[in-house]
C-alpha cells in the first residue's frame, strides 16, 4: 500500500481529463457513497466509462487519461488506495 485517502467529489462538479503522476501503482477505488449510475456519477479511463458501486472496488492505471463527474444532487465518496505494481514493490 502506497497511499490511502477519502475523496469526496461533490453534487454537480467534475474532473477534467488528466494523467496520474506515476505507472508504478495501482488506484483502486473502493465506492462508499455512490448517488446514480454512470450517467449521473462515473469515471472515464481512455474512452471507456464505468460508474462506481457502493461496497466495490474499481482498480485502474492512475497514468491513463481519466476524468470523473457527479451529476447528482448528493456527494460522491470514495476510499482510494494506491497499491504497488509487482514489478515495482
Amino acid at each position: 500500500l502506497a497511499s490511502a485517502f477519502i475523496n469526496l467529489l461533490e453534487p454537480g462538479s467534475s474532473l477534467p481529463p488528466h494523467f496520474g503522476d506515476t505507472n508504478v501503482c495501482h488506484r483502486v477505488h473502493l465506492g462508499l457513497i455512490v448517488p446514480g449510475g454512470v450517467e449521473e456519477c462515473g469515471i472515464e479511463v481512455d474512452g471507456e466509462q464505468r460508474g462506481w458501486v457502493e461496497g466495490d472496488v474499481l482498480v485502474f492505471n492512475d497514468a491513463r487519461r481519466h476524468r470523473v463527474w457527479n451529476r447528482s444532487a448528493r456527494p460522491r465518496v470514495i476510499l482510494v488506495c494506491d497499491i504497488m505494481k509487482a514489478e515495482y514493490g
